[in-house]
């Protein structure tokens, strides 16, 4: 009996590389109460997971905005594991939580964090094909900040997979494009938010996690200015890069592994997004 031939375009197919690619990623990593790195704002599904996998828990998750008054101004994180808060010691450590803290009652911060995920379409767990991208489509945000690219600086030399190689399928041409296009989806929100690139924190360990450090401390800097000064966006990026200790590595010890910041890293970056915000909304 001939095998059925399988696509990465079949959904079944796509939905199992999906889950294989996470569990790479999240191996080692600790699990929040929902059985998955971090602390996204979703929640179980309401049949309950059909696994314990934390790979596949991580694509039934439901998320959603946080509710909000018509008087506050509703934040949307979209981001990696970095904004879910992987690392975080509680879920109001992270810094999406953080943040509402120090914005206060004004503001209404909802954490669209998915661990693993990449800005570009073709890498090995797209944030467009993770759970929370319907759920930030879905929103009326008033800001969006969108911290991507630190999963896209694997590699197969740094043991990673191929989601940064320059090769016409995945790399700097294309990290470029997609991010282009979901600024657009962003723009195209009746909600007309501002929108905020922001450039991700340096990598302290080079191949941590198949991570390519020279992508993350010197491509991604300027290759995020770039999309931003392209794409017309009214504000310049928020320099997580400098907040976390920039190209001199200066602060190690607000890492836990070289790649996800501390509480203390966390609460940086929040105050670095904080200053922005504050600085144009008021």
């Amino acid at each position: 009996q001939e095998l059925k031939k399988f696509s990465c375009q079949d959904p079944a197919m796509r939905a199992c590389v999906l889950v294989l690619v996470a569990a790479a990623h999240d191996a080692g990593l600790s699990n929040g109460p929902l059985g998955v790195p971090g602390y996204p704002d979703c929640e179980a599904p309401a049949g309950g997971f059909s696994s314990d996998e934390v790979a596949v828990r991580a694509l039934e998750l439901v998320c959603r905005p946080r509710p909000a008054r018509a008087d506050q101004v509703k934040v949307a994180c979209v981001g990696d594991s970095i904004t879910a808060g992987v690392c975080s010691s509680a879920a109001d450590k992270t810094y999406p939580a953080q943040l509402q803290a120090l914005l206060g009652d004004g503001y209404v911060v909802t954490n669209y964090g998915a661990c693993g995920s990449t800005m570009q379409q073709h890498g090995d767990s797209p944030y467009w094909q993770r759970p929370q991208w319907p759920a930030v489509q879905n929103s009326t945000a008033d800001v969006v900040v969108i911290m991507l690219g630190t999963n896209d600086a694997k590699t197969k030399e740094g043991g990673g997979p191929a989601n940064w190689e320059n090769d016409g399928t995945t790399g700097a041409a294309q990290f470029e494009h997609d991010y282009k296009a979901m600024i657009d989806v962003f723009k195209g929100f009746a909600s007309k938010p501002v929108v905020y690139t922001m450039v991700p924190p340096p990598l302290y360990k080079d191949r941590v996690y198949g991570m390519n450090q020279t992508v993350i401390n010197q491509v991604l800097p300027d290759l995020v200015r770039k999309i931003n000064d392209e794409n017309s966006l009214p504000n310049p990026p928020i320099d997580v890069f400098k907040a976390m200790g920039g190209s001199g590595l200066l602060h190690p010890d607000w890492s836990c592994d070289g790649c996800h910041p501390t509480d203390v890293g966390y609460s940086h970056i929040a105050a670095a997004v904080r200053d922005v915000l504050t600085a144009v909304l008021v």
